[in-house]
């Protein structure tokens, strides 16, 4: 009895004593594929006079297509590097300490990496689809979520969007998402009470140590820039973190894709059926 509350004492130390392995798995889960809208064509109808409009109108929609196929690849990869995290850590016979990953925790760690850094090209994909649907004009190499979703470059919003879209309220809508994304990535990290917020921070935080001096999964002052030793969070935490953040990331692409609906709809297109996944508990 005595080393059942003492392991859930320790548990709570390294901030997993709530993490339900399943909860994650199923929420990964529920990001599945997005719709591509259908294209050829057959469907595209316009006449003689408006043959440039009428192009320019279907390489939007391929173009649309285009992004949104890259998001789903991407969310594929995610779903497919946590699952397999999950399924590692199943396999762990050892009881997780920050202070030495083990050989039987390195393959679990892979897979939490995989996830974290096509969780931030998909991040990148959401900035892209801003710039090509809102038509911001950033050249696709310079495109980065950071500077699109940045509350200073927001002027783009009263500039393009009324052109863009045409609807008072769905401009209204666009712009308190856009304020919401900014949020999001810029909320300061905090672990209080077993409550956390800020969890895209803490993400990049942990990217940018993977990819610079420091690795945020070997407890070594070698691989530290600051004079103490970090250490390394549970991979169930880190797993945690990045479903949170994945189902955020989803249902704004997801925005995205609804409004590209209603705006080829508009132009007389016949693109399919619209599914779109909301989550209840976000």
């Amino acid at each position: 009895m005595e080393d059942q509350e003492n392991l859930l004492r320790y548990y709570e130390s390294i901030k997993i004593h709530n993490i339900e392995l399943n909860e994650i798995k199923r929420k990964i889960t529920m990001l599945m594929d997005f719709p591509l809208f259908k294209d050829g064509v057959v469907q595209f109808y316009a006449p003689k006079d408006a043959q440039y409009a009428g192009f320019s109108i279907f390489r939007r929609l391929t173009d649309a297509n285009s992004w949104i196929s890259k998001a789903t690849d991407l969310f594929s990869s995610i779903r497919y590097s946590v699952l397999n995290s999950l399924s590692q850590l199943d396999r762990c016979e050892q009881v997780f300490t920050p202070f030495r990953v083990t050989e039987e925790y390195k393959p679990v760690f892979y897979f939490v990496e995989n996830a974290l850094f096509r969780l931030f090209i998909a991040w990148d994909v959401l900035g892209h689809m801003y710039n090509h649907f809102y038509e911001i004009g950033v050249e696709i190499e310079k495109v980065d979520y950071n500077k699109i979703f940045k509350k200073s470059n927001c002027d783009f919003m009263d500039k393009n969007l009324n052109k863009v879209i045409g609807n008072k309220e769905v401009v209204e809508f666009v712009k308190k998402e856009y304020g919401l994304i900014n949020e999001h990535i810029t909320t300061n990290y905090e672990y209080v009470d077993g409550l956390t917020k800020g969890h895209h921070k803490y993400l990049k935080s942990m990217r940018n140590m993977a990819i610079h001096r420091e690795d945020p999964h070997n407890f070594s002052i070698i691989n530290s820039s600051n004079r103490w030793m970090p250490l390394v969070d549970a991979p169930q935490y880190e797993l945690m973190v990045i479903v949170e953040d994945a189902m955020k990331l989803y249902q704004y692409i997801s925005t995205i894709i609804k409004l590209y609906y209603f705006e080829l709809r508009g132009y007389g297109l016949d693109v399919g059926e619209l599914h779109v996944i909301k989550f209840n508990d976000h």
